[in-house]
């Protein structure tokens, strides 16, 4: 997989997302597509991890493969509100890590760190402290993880990873590859 034909694609598809929202489409019906090669992206680039590649078409809770990381479930999630906003997940929770992608920020957490188990008796701090992320029941879909304070702050705590100059550039700037001095760095201290 070449790393400028990669970067090309999401410059692409932020491009195309941001046009279709533009026009009154549903640019969310593209943010799969984007999470998949963002997800890529930060394996491989920021991680270092070249073996990682996307798993076949429609495989059943794994969306790539890597010797590191081994079977990759990518999952798009954008907050709108901490009391509804649910993260999705098929029941089997087969995968061995779950990188979360979001705008601003995305998080690699590993499969041993979720439970549905309600964590009963633990003080807050405590809870975060673990790193142990509670499942809910998400109904048809299987399970969910939602926006609670307590697993947003464990995702921060323990598993983000932040976007580096060129995802903040693509997802932060209108004329993607056309920032000044200046502008390049404020994006690169985000």
């Amino acid at each position: 997989m070449n790393t400028e034909e990669l970067k090309s694609l999401i410059t692409d598809l932020a491009k195309i997302k941001r046009r279709a929202i533009k026009l009154g489409f549903d640019g969310g019906q593209l943010s799969g597509i984007l999470g998949e090669t963002q997800a890529a992206y930060i394996v491989r680039e920021m991680l270092g991890d070249t073996s990682y590649f996307p798993a076949p078409p429609n495989a059943q809770s794994i969306d790539a493969n890597s010797e590191v990381y081994g079977g990759v479930s990518v999952k798009w999630w954008t907050i709108k509100d901490k009391s509804s906003s649910k993260l999705f997940l098929h029941r089997s929770l087969d995968f061995s890590y779950l990188l979360i992608i979001m705008n601003r920020t995305n998080y690699l957490v590993p499969r041993d760190v979720f439970t549905t188990i309600h964590p009963t008796g633990l003080k807050s701090k405590e809870r975060i402290d673990s790193g142990i992320l509670y499942l809910t029941n998400g109904g048809k879909k299987g399970l969910a993880l939602a926006a609670s304070d307590n697993n947003v702050a464990i995702l921060n705590k323990h598993y983000v990873l932040k976007n580096d100059l060129f995802l903040n550039e693509v997802f932060y700037t209108k004329d993607i590859g056309k920032l000044n001095q200046s502008q390049l760095e404020i994006l690169s201290s985000i």
